[in-house]
């Protein structure tokens, strides 16, 4: 491998584009609001930080809506995505809020879904999940079983 492919590879893996063993993506976002929403949920208002030109970092405001809704998914999925962990995931990225500092944001599978009405920046998230992996730590979003 020649010096400026091995330059590039460090810095993918650096970046945390992949999420370590799970084929899933993440990105970094500053986080500018974390309300909640009626029936049971909320709306993550993010900023891509480093903004790009691929989705969601093509974005110039990105926003999840999120809830807690796993009762199709099946009893093994539902151990691994649990309410405590979804709370735990909101909790995560109200203190990135609070404390002004960028957090990763991640996807398994259909980790976002596209809401009809809304604009392609807007997506719907079944579940969140925070995770820390290799020292890295993420919120990740579900929109399947995982």
């Amino acid at each position: 491998m020649n010096r400026p492919s091995v330059i590039g590879l460090i810095a993918l893996l650096c970046s945390g584009a992949a999420l370590a063993d799970d084929g899933g993506l993440s990105w970094t976002f500053e986080v500018l609001e974390v309300a909640e929403s009626v029936p049971e949920g909320h709306i993550i208002q993010l900023r891509p930080s480093p903004p790009g030109r691929n989705f969601p970092r093509s974005c110039e405001t990105f926003v999840i809506y999120s809830v807690f809704d796993v009762g199709s998914w099946s009893s093994s999925a539902r151990n691994q995505v649990t309410r405590a962990s979804h709370d735990r995931a909101v909790k995560a990225l109200e203190q990135a809020y609070a404390s002004k500092r960028l957090i990763r944001i991640g996807t398994l599978g259909s980790g976002f879904a596209a809401i009809a009405e809304k604009p392609r920046c807007e997506v719907a998230s079944l579940a969140l999940q925070h995770v820390v992996r290799n020292g890295n730590a993420a919120v990740l979003s579900f929109y399947d079983e995982p």
